[in-house]
């Protein structure tokens, strides 16, 4: 199976023949899950805009990651693991955020660009004060 994924990552002319190929033998042609090619460029958790906080949706927060691909073929975006902590170091709260949480229209990340991903969402319980993500394929 991971041949089909990286004959189609480094001749994206050969997809229709692996689509037609996987249609007919019940297989998937995913993109490459390179997690070792994904860099974490930046992070910020910020208090989201006002209009959330005007829905009333309390403690709304926004996470910010910028990802890089730093391979030299396209590979899946992966999921991204969110901690949050309290003042005193404890877990408040942790997700994990699919590429359709964040809504993008292309699963996928190209090599050597900078993609910019956001999410707003809202914590019940105690403050936050501090976070770490961590990327991951499910």
């Amino acid at each position: 199976g991971h041949y089909r994924q990286r004959i189609a990552a480094q001749w994206p002319e050969s997809a229709p023949w692996l689509q037609r190929y996987c249609a007919a033998f019940d297989c998937r042609l995913d993109p490459l899950r390179r997690i070792d090619d994904v860099s974490i460029e930046s992070t910020a958790l910020t208090q989201a805009d006002a209009s959330l906080q005007g829905e009333g949706i309390p403690n709304a927060l926004r996470l910010a990651v910028t990802l890089r691909n730093r391979g030299e073929l396209p590979i899946a975006m992966p999921s991204v693991d969110l901690s949050l902590t309290g003042a005193d170091g404890e877990l408040v709260s942790r997700r994990s955020l699919a590429p359709a949480d964040f809504q993008v229209s292309d699963p996928r990340l190209a090599p050597g660009v900078d993609s910019p991903l956001s999410v707003s969402f809202s914590v019940t319980g105690r403050r936050v004060s501090g976070y770490t993500v961590e990327v991951f394929y499910p």
